[in-house]
């Protein structure tokens, strides 16, 4: 609705402001969407979750003040109130209701910020009026999620140190997916940045939804394998069955999508149609490879999945750099697409490894 609503060139300035800020956002949250799921599921003690939580608001406290500034100082005040949406990314309890295992409570407040911000987006005319109503959007979600989950009663124990090998592989997973947007507008325009992120909100909608499913198994596989280590195994090849249904309902639904694209958003981004149809192959491949990643969670494996996460994200942009100033939105569709595929090599090698009988 954004894309219709706004010229490419906008839609373009928009997202690429939006993904700087999630960013940060991702940076202040310190990677509890996937660690603080599993460290809830875990039973951590409350002091353990206070600190964890203490450190997030922190960073992302520092992350907000730098987005501000660098918006005011750069003109592009307009955007500022994205903002919101870093704080909201940054500061949200859902993770503790998600590794609790309480679903509703989980989603609820992600439900309403997607409510409002397609409410809202029918009525905007310009950059601005969609920054603010994004804002609003994360900040109601975050409200929500503040007031439905609160933070436990301390324990009475030493705050506990945190950690950030998974915030490195959150921010590498980011970069390898999004940054190819923003060096799009860099290496060619803002115009071709927006027809490309315009299409790549279709396999994003596919990754938000593969994502809630893996981080969904974090919980299960979790308590699996502490009680059992010997449950690698099981728990590997139930979780790459539903990566691999995924994946092939992903592939089926390509065709139809990349057909119906242009009339969805409209007749400017007709052009972006090729790169769709990788990045679409490039998510199925995402959702085989990420249904292996709540075993290395389970394993405590996060400096190994880090250093994973962040080869494939220094390839994928060491050769959009090389690639987009020639081939544009193709270049940058097909690196994500390599990057997809190496993931999945190197998490299968390792899981593999983990669930042999000498590794067990």
């Amino acid at each position: 609705m954004l894309a219709r609503r706004l010229a490419p060139s906008d839609f373009g300035t928009l997202s690429v402001a939006f993904l700087i800020a999630r960013y940060g956002g991702l940076v202040g949250d310190f990677g509890a969407s996937v660690r603080g799921v599993r460290d809830v599921a875990a039973l951590a003690t409350p002091n353990a979750l206070r600190s964890y939580q203490r450190r997030r608001v922190e960073v992302t406290a520092a992350a907000a003040l730098i987005y501000i500034g660098v918006a005011v100082t750069t003109s592009h005040a307009t955007v500022a109130p994205l903002v919101v949406t870093l704080i909201s990314r940054g500061m949200n309890r859902d993770w503790m209701a998600l590794g609790s295992e309480r679903g509703i409570r989980a989603g609820a407040p992600l439900a309403l910020q997607g409510f409002l911000v397609a409410s809202v987006s029918l009525v905007v005319s310009s950059v601005g009026t969609a920054a603010l109503a994004l804002g609003v959007a994360y900040g109601a979600s975050l409200v929500v999620s503040l007031v439905a989950n609160p933070m436990p009663p301390s324990d009475g124990h030493a705050r506990v140190p945190v950690d950030g090998w998974l915030l490195i592989a959150t921010l590498a997973d980011q970069i390898t997916i999004s940054t190819d947007t923003v060096l799009l507008a860099a290496l060619r325009s803002t115009r071709e940045a927006g027809i490309y992120a315009a299409m790549y909100r279709i396999p994003n909608a596919w990754l938000t939804l593969i994502g809630l499913i893996v981080i969904g198994m974090v919980p299960g596989t979790t308590r699996q394998v502490v009680r059992n280590p010997l449950a690698i195994r099981a728990a590997s090849m139930r979780n790459l069955r539903v990566g691999a249904t995924a994946a092939l309902v992903v592939l089926i639904t390509a065709p139809p999508i990349v057909v119906a694209s242009g009339a969805l958003f409209g007749r400017d981004y007709r052009s972006g149609r090729t790169a769709l149809a990788i990045l679409l192959a490039a998510t199925a491949i995402n959702a085989v490879a990420a249904s292996l990643h709540p075993i290395y969670l389970a394993l405590g494996r996060d400096r190994a999945q880090s250093a994973i996460a962040s080869s494939a994200a220094a390839l994928n942009f060491s050769a959009n750099l090389v690639l987009i100033p020639a081939f544009g939105m193709v270049a940058a569709a097909s690196t994500t697409l390599a990057a997809q595929v190496l993931l999945l090599l190197c998490f299968g090698i390792g899981v593999w490894r983990a669930s042999s009988p000498a590794a067990t």
